[in-house]
């Protein structure tokens, strides 16, 4: 079941169903497929966190978020919430997950109200958090780890994210599924680390 949480003080048991309109995209399994990768390489880190019954976050809209949405619900076993605001489920979310964004949204007050251990997810091609903040919150480990897409679109990494133990880094397939749809996206996604 997919959720849309209208108010960050709303309990997880008391959220609305919501309907979610389907937009046709090219890229929308590559971004699915990318933002699973993402998340099961960051939640093997260190300790490790088991999937199964935490509580996913989406922050984007469209076709990629409900395969998304669908697919942790069957293959790993998580509840869903999806917001296009993220500070509404921040507090309530094991692991944020971000699909689409056009600017940075995450910056050090958003990533202060995720839950102690969380996992931030950033499978935008812009970058949708700001990676000093980002590296402050990895390295006093207020967040449990993180896991961003490097595209064209993105200038460099932040340098102190390269001593961040708790972040993954792999590149964005958009402008590949974009110039060939009909390629798998694992065939366009290889594994990368921060120099």
């Amino acid at each position: 079941m997919v959720f849309a949480v209208d108010h960050c003080s709303v309990s997880i048991d008391r959220v609305r169903v919501a309907n979610c309109d389907v937009a046709p995209s090219l890229r929308c399994d590559g971004v699915a497929d990318l933002a699973l990768s993402l998340m099961l390489s960051v939640a093997r880190r260190g300790d490790g966190m088991d999937l199964c019954g935490k509580t996913l976050g989406i922050v984007g809209f469209g076709r990629d978020v409900q395969d998304l949405a669908r697919r942790a619900r069957a293959e790993l076993g998580m509840r869903v919430v999806i917001a296009a605001d993220p500070t509404t489920l921040l507090p309530l979310c094991d692991v944020v997950a971000i699909t689409h964004a056009e600017t940075k949204i995450m910056s050090g007050p958003q990533l202060d109200l995720m839950k102690p251990g969380a996992l931030l997810i950033d499978a935008t091609e812009c970058g949708a958090v700001d990676e000093a903040a980002l590296a402050q919150a990895l390295i006093f480990e207020t967040i449990g780890g993180a896991a961003l897409a490097i595209s064209a679109h993105r200038p460099s990494l932040n340098p102190m994210l390269a001593h961040c133990e708790n972040l993954v880094t792999e590149p964005h397939p958009g402008e590949a599924q974009i110039a060939a749809p009909n390629l798998p996206s694992q065939d366009n996604v290889r594994r990368i680390r921060v120099a």
